[in-house]
């Protein structure tokens, strides 16, 4: 057996032998990100394939590139080509490996430049390049969907790291100091983000506020954007009336929970799904769009510079701006070149044009893994952590790949016109899709590669590194074709 068929009967005993046996949120969400990973890790030692040694013919590849893989191609004998060997750290995009690693890095640089968008006979070119590429990712996406189909009943949650409920309970004793009988009853560790942990807990002896609360709290390790930024905001849409969890108070100390925390009313509902599901329901992908323009329509101004803002209003091009600093981070942070990725920015800043000069307030996650819901009923739109100032498709384009698959794009647009948005243009919305593909991988490489130094022992992270980040290139290159096809969105 090789070493991917040793990982596979692991990754899937995991899941059908273990999982059903688990009982806590924690050990779930535990089993589930190391099978994701297995399955990940799996697919890159499979025996290379014939098709993978050499690149087949595409007419009008620039000769520097399709020199670059045949040199590859020449080389590709003997017993390191057996294998698909990555990089020596997880690469972003999984495409990028042995035999074809170097060729691969050659065209992305190529790509990158977006000059192939200028002939067509070089965009036909550049299209086939990512077709062929395309056709691998797919494959590792159906691998790890074969292990996801064999999930156990109970979704899987993220791991939560413990908050002291003792600690919790004394500095609420001594903030309503004057009232007897302060205690927590009830305290529930449930799944949060990555980068949060959240708590469900019952109060008593403090009429002021009601008894089902939750608190939410920083990673102690200073992942992510911390509560004490995203509070005031979260404070003004309520005020504004989104359905968001009415926050009570911000606590910025990180002596007593070990990070700073914030503390809410326990909502009703559920979170439907986890990040790559969708709730089979036209009725909330339209509530959401409501949510976004309520959201977009709220003065910035009100929450004066307490806000980052994604560009530098004072560069001579702003968005090429935004873009040097995607492509810088990418150069600092990841393993290896990506084509997909390449592509993506190459098109950006042939087309940052397009964009309008606006900016609105942005949630930047708003996906129904952020969402409570009760029925089809649309109660709260949760985490804020990325909170920012930005350009409104922000939300439009990170939304848009679930969004599509929930109801059609006019319908969403028209509930988010009626709620009082502005329509953004076809291309504004095509440019943003990309971008926060392209931004939210950027964003995840940090955490990866805190597991790569060594510097944390997550298992969840583990994932980012293996399965979520290869989720994200792949869903990028959906996006990318369609943009480049002109497909059109859904009528």
């Amino acid at each position: 057996m090789t070493y991917h068929r040793y990982l596979n009967v692991i990754a899937k005993d995991l899941r059908t032998v273990v999982a059903p046996e688990l009982r806590t949120e924690r050990a779930r969400a535990a089993l589930t990100a190391c099978v994701r990973t297995l399955g990940r890790l799996a697919y890159t030692f499979e025996p290379v394939g014939e098709s993978e040694r050499v690149l087949p013919a595409i007419p009008g590849l620039p000769s520097a590139v399709q020199l670059a893989f045949n040199d590859i191609g020449a080389e590709s004998g003997g017993a390191e080509a057996e294998l698909r060997l990555p990089t020596l750290t997880p690469p972003e995009d999984i495409a990028f490996r042995l035999p074809l690693a170097s060729g691969m890095a050659a065209a992305a640089n190529w790509l990158r430049t977006g000059a192939w968008l200028d002939d067509p006979r070089l965009k036909s070119a550049a299209t086939s390049l990512l077709a062929w590429e395309q056709r691998f990712l797919a494959e590792s996406e159906a691998r790890s969907d074969e292990l996801e189909s064999l999930r156990a009943a109970t979704p899987a949650v993220s791991r939560s790291m413990d908050i002291d409920r003792e600690a919790l309970e004394r500095y609420l004793q001594a903030r309503y100091h004057a009232r007897p009988g302060v205690c927590i009853s009830e305290f529930n560790q449930v799944a949060g983000g990555r980068s949060k942990q959240t708590a469900l807990f019952t109060l008593e002896g403090v009429p002021d506020l009601p008894r089902q609360l939750a608190v939410r709290r920083d990673h102690p390790s200073g992942i992510g954007m911390s509560v004490v930024v995203e509070f005031p905001a979260i404070v003004l849409a309520h005020r504004c009336g989104l359905k968001v969890a009415q926050p009570y108070f911000v606590e910025p100390s990180k002596d007593i929970l070990g990070a700073s925390f914030s503390v809410f009313e326990r909502v009703r509902g559920r979170v439907p799904v986890d990040y790559w599901d969708w709730p089979k329901s036209e009725k909330l992908a339209l509530a959401l769009a409501e949510q976004l323009a309520k959201l977009h329509s709220i003065d910035s101004s009100l929450l004066g510079s307490r806000l980052s803002c994604t560009i530098d209003s004072a560069a001579d091009d702003p968005w090429m701006a935004d873009l040097d600093k995607l492509n810088a981070a990418i150069d600092r942070m990841g393993n290896a070149p990506s084509m997909m990725m390449s592509a993506a920015l190459g098109w950006m800043r042939r087309n940052a044009a397009v964009i309008s000069p606006r900016l609105a307030i942005v949630h930047s996650d708003a996906h129904f893994h952020n969402v409570h819901i009760d029925g089809e009923e649309f109660i709260a739109l949760l985490d804020w952590e990325l909170v920012h100032v930005g350009h409104p498709a922000e939300d439009l384009g990170y939304c848009r790949p679930v969004i599509e698959k929930m109801t059609t794009w006019k319908k969403f647009m028209s509930a988010y016109v009626a709620a009082g948005g502005q329509a953004p243009e076809r291309g504004e919305i095509d440019y943003f899709t990309l971008r926060e593909l392209v931004r939210l991988i950027t964003m995840l490489m940090p955490a990866r590669n805190m597991i790569q130094n060594g510097t944390m022992a997550d298992v969840l992270m583990t994932e980012i590194g293996t399965d979520f980040i290869q989720r994200l290139i792949y869903r990028l290159a959906q996006a990318l074709q369609n943009v480049l096809s002109g497909t059109a969105m859904q009528e």
